[in-house]
């Protein structure tokens, strides 16, 4: 928040009011907001990969109330119903994930312990991932088909379906099978890591997704209440300074006997 003290000594004999800088500060103060989105949205482009147009979307402002006598513009997270904590707060404050849906799914059908959690695949494993470096919908469904997580049973797969699916054709077509190396019996010197992993028609393995006992931390990637001030006090006097000139030449203007509204469309 940021406040803003006028002197009005100097103005008086100008026939300046209280009003106009009130006023003059309510406009600059819901243009300034409008306008510090820009930035911020730059700031996300910047120091996210690939953000989606959700995430750079996130952010709305609200004008402030003409005739309050303090105005206040506010920036602010959108509502959504999916988020009770907005996830761009954790990437603001580092703080730590909470689980995800293909997580949940699988503690649901106890095939992930309650304090295990899942983190994406080494790069270069032959894993597909999609324009935001996320493990693809369609790929998650299969994952729960073979894992016996699906929600609805008959969505599950069978033995025959995993060898229809071994005979598809095309780069992106999914033709092994998924399966799961559970935590709770790892023996590093034994076998595979924990994880999650697709085994090929010619016996090669891909590591989809690590298994992990402890919660993935979210650096601390973004700072946006910084980079909302820095734009702030950068264009609030500017906005102020023409919002305040506009005002006093409306009220010359009403003095003189002249208007700017613009004159309506003639009737023939």
């Amino acid at each position: 928040m940021i406040t803003t003290r006028v002197d009005l000594s100097g103005l008086r004999d100008l026939g300046v009011t209280a009003r106009d800088v009130v006023g003059a500060a309510t406009i600059a103060s819901t243009r300034t907001a409008r306008a510090a989105i820009a930035p911020m949205r730059q700031h996300l482009e910047e120091r996210l990969d690939r953000p989606t147009r959700f995430t750079l979307n996130a952010m709305r402002s609200t004008p402030a109330r003409l005739g309050d006598p303090r105005p206040v513009a506010t920036i602010a997270f959108r509502d959504d119903v999916r988020f009770s904590r907005h996830y761009l707060i954790n990437l603001d404050r580092g703080l730590r994930r909470r689980a995800k849906g293909l997580e949940l799914a699988l503690r649901r059908a106890g095939k992930l312990e309650a304090g295990e959690f899942l983190i994406e695949g080494d790069e270069g494993t032959g894993v597909p991932l999609d324009r935001f470096g996320n493990v693809p919908a369609r790929v998650t469904q299969i994952i729960l088909s073979d894992l016996k997580a699906q929600q609805d049973r008959g969505a599950n797969s069978t033995r025959e379906s995993r060898a229809r699916r071994r005979r598809r054709r095309g780069s992106r077509a999914i033709r092994g099978t998924f399966f799961r190396v559970s935590s709770r019996f790892f023996n590093p010197d034994a076998g595979l890591p924990p994880g999650i992993y697709l085994k090929q028609p010619d016996g090669e393995l891909d590591l989809y997704y690590h298994i992990v006992n402890r919660a993935p931390d979210y650096p601390d990637l973004i700072d946006l209440p910084e980079t909302g001030m820095q734009a702030i006090r950068r264009m609030y006097l500017p906005e102020f300074r023409q919002a305040f000139s506009q005002a006093i030449a409306r009220r010359v203007g009403r003095g003189l006997g002249l208007t700017t509204r613009r004159p309506g469309r003639r009737r023939l």
